[in-house]
């Protein structure tokens, strides 16, 4: 299993849709502009190969100002520039940082088995 990070193609209602690790994962976020004036992608649900679908909306599963800012900017130019390692690393490790935060409303035993949990 590769442990590359795609924008996927839109198949649900989201602002945002990630594909990880060959489809074995499936992450949707919408823009919140509820707490803010400034943007930030929340996550409204995720999916895991041999887990299945977690709903996240309404839980709080937002990123920061300053990950929602960080993200977009890598991922600005679509999978294009999701193909060198350095960004496909900077890009898990906001992610991975994410995950680890909500690790409480998304199933931490399948963030474990996709070893998207930052070490302690």
């Amino acid at each position: 299993m590769s442990r590359k990070i795609q924008i996927a193609s839109k198949f649900r209602d989201s602002d945002l849709q990630l594909c990880l690790f060959d489809g074995c994962i499936f992450a949707d976020f919408a823009l919140d502009k509820q707490s803010t004036k400034n943007q930030v992608l929340s996550l409204s649900r995720i999916s895991f190969d041999g887990f299945g679908c977690c709903n996240t909306t309404g839980k709080g599963c937002a990123m920061t100002e300053g990950e929602t800012k960080a993200f977009q900017e890598l991922i600005k130019d679509g999978n294009d520039a999701l193909g060198n390692e350095e960004t496909q690393a900077r890009a898990l490790a906001i992610l991975s940082k994410f995950f680890s935060k909500y690790q409480n409303v998304i199933w931490s035993d399948a963030l474990e088995r996709y070893n998207l949990l930052l070490s302690r």
